[in-house]
């Protein structure tokens, strides 16, 4: 089931986690995503996720966003943190980051 297709009342939750989800929406989706996202939040709603942010692999079902994007995309919100995801030493992996939003006031 999509995101946008689900009941979610309006300024009903204080806190959404998406991790490596944003990252499989395709363009055409993404927009309407966010929009669902940001009328399910309260207004001292948060928002933590972590995503590719680096195009390495060339894969057709990931679509990377740097993070001036997500800024852009959740323009409702403050960005108060990020920092790269940490895997374990003996991964390849790079790209993921950390970002922690907070609706703006």
């Amino acid at each position: 089931q999509r995101i946008q297709d689900a009941q979610i009342g309006d300024s009903h939750y204080d806190f959404c986690l998406s991790w490596t989800v944003f990252q499989h929406i395709p363009p055409n989706e993404f927009d309407s995503t966010v929009e669902t996202i940001t009328q399910a939040l309260s207004d001292e709603g948060h928002l933590l996720i972590c995503e590719e942010v680096l195009d390495k692999n060339g894969d057709e079902r990931c679509y990377p966003r740097d993070v001036p994007e997500y800024e852009r995309a959740f323009s409702h919100f403050e960005l108060i943190s990020s920092q790269l995801r940490q895997l374990e030493p003996s991964t390849e992996f790079e790209g993921g980051e950390i970002m922690l939003f907070q609706m703006k006031d």
